[in-house]
């Protein structure tokens, strides 16, 4: 999860705005993409307008550009969508770098107008996290205050029609305070009193959202972990990290009375909040293996499970080399990777074939890939612009015209195992 605190400017008293009130006669400056370097909000009156707060590093951010420029071009002449930079710190140049850099890998344009350096604003809107959109209606009143999945054109399409229409609003003030013991005061609960040690485990907690954190001293010793809203699969990878190591689900077999391997990989169940819970423990101050272990012992407490790892035979594809996979020997140059879904050209640089296989085939089949190509140099390899889209015939056909032989095999290979078998230590 993305955090930005509220900026404050000294000495300036600015009453945050709710859905329902008027908006200022606010002025956006250093604004870039518009045919004016400044603009007033009161000035797009009998607009709708959407003030969407982002920053160059906010991931969650980027991925809704195109939706943005989709909505603009689909709702032109009825709404405007104002980019904000809630990062006051980039600069004119960092941005149109970044957005000129973003341009060249995925080919996509950006045209929306962005403003800069408006600290005042987050006086009239303040956030804790980012994304984060403000919609102002045709009258100059704040509507709603949402997150992304809000902004869609079925619900704009409603709100220009209908002024009656209600937005979900992002509840920004009720996020988890880290500085907080869970359940205590707005982190869900108004016990003030302070905790040596506890552990504690508990259902979906709705309007703190998802976060992980571990507070630990200079010396590495652990006094506090905590999850939230996290499904049971992330609690048992955190609690086992020499057993999960950087496995994927296709290593995973659960062997367990309660639950099946579909509660642990299927992402439609990991959203839902029956499989969503909320962990803490904070203790006097121990090794990170003792605090794992805590955790480990509480798992198995309410869950009645355990991790570990056993060979097993596997149904699994293994990459081998042939003679022709010379060809991909590296020209050298920067280790370089990006296969993101809308990079226009998809490639590798000088990377081993272990990362083609682990961080490039693995994430496209559903049982392990095995590197057997004992290849003694690095790779270069481009990939065609769908590549993410393959299926397994279309990738074995794909690689094979590369120098390389992906096929089906059994292995015996490592595994984890999650099962109800007690811990080592019979803890119970």
């Amino acid at each position: 999860m993305i955090l930005l605190w509220p900026m404050v400017n000294q000495g300036q008293t600015v009453k945050a705005l709710n859905v329902g009130e008027a908006v200022p006669a606010i002025t956006l400056t250093n604004i870039y993409n518009y045919p004016s370097s400044a603009l007033k909000l009161t000035q797009l009156k009998g607009k709708l307008v959407i003030l969407d707060f982002w920053a160059t590093w906010c991931g969650s951010c980027i991925r809704e550009f195109p939706k943005m420029q989709q909505l603009q071009q689909q709702f032109d002449g009825r709404m405007q969508i104002l980019m904000v930079d809630a990062d006051t710190s980039e600069s004119a140049a960092h941005v149109s770098t970044f957005l000129m850099k973003r341009k060249e890998r995925t080919g996509e344009s950006f045209t929306l107008p962005y403003a800069l350096h408006n600290y005042g604003i987050s006086l009239y809107f303040p956030l804790k996290e980012i994304p984060h959109y403000v919609w102002i209606n045709p009258f100059g009143k704040v509507a709603g205050i949402t997150n992304a999945e809000e902004v869609t054109a079925a619900n704009i399409e409603k709100f220009l029609s209908d002024s009656s229409f209600t937005l979900v609003t992002k509840r920004d003030y009720l996020r988890f305070n880290p500085d907080k013991p869970l359940l205590v005061d707005e982190n869900g609960g108004d016990d003030p009193a302070g905790f040596l040690y506890r552990s504690l485990i508990t259902g979906f907690k709705k309007n703190l959202g998802a976060m992980i954190g571990i507070k630990s001293s200079d010396n590495g010793r652990i006094s506090r972990m905590y999850m939230l809203n996290c499904d049971l699969h992330t609690l048992v990878a955190i609690a086992y990290p020499s057993v999960f190591k950087s496995y994927g689900s296709n290593r995973l077999i659960v062997e367990s009375k309660k639950y099946n391997k579909k509660i642990f990989t299927d992402t439609s169940l990991e959203k839902l909040p029956e499989n969503r819970y909320c962990y803490e423990l904070i203790t006097p101050p121990v090794s990170r293996e003792e605090a794992y272990r805590y955790m480990q012992q509480d798992l198995y407490r309410n869950f009645r499970i355990s991790a570990r790892n056993e060979q097993r035979v596997m149904d699994c594809y293994v990459l081998q080399a042939t003679k022709n996979t010379v060809q991909l020997k590296t020209t050298g140059g920067k280790p370089f990777m990006d296969l993101q879904q809308n990079t226009l050209h998809k490639a590798i640089r000088n990377e081993s074939s272990s990362t083609l296989v682990s961080q490039v085939l693995q994430p496209l089949f559903p049982v392990p890939v095995i590197d057997e190509t004992n290849l003694p140099y690095k790779i270069d390899l481009s990939f065609p612009f769908e590549f993410n889209t393959y299926n397994a015939v279309k990738i074995m056909h794909f690689l094979a015209g590369k120098g390389l032989q992906l096929v089906a095999a059994k292995r015996k290979i490592e595994a984890i195992i999650i099962s109800d078998r007690p811990l080592k230590n019979n803890y119970q």
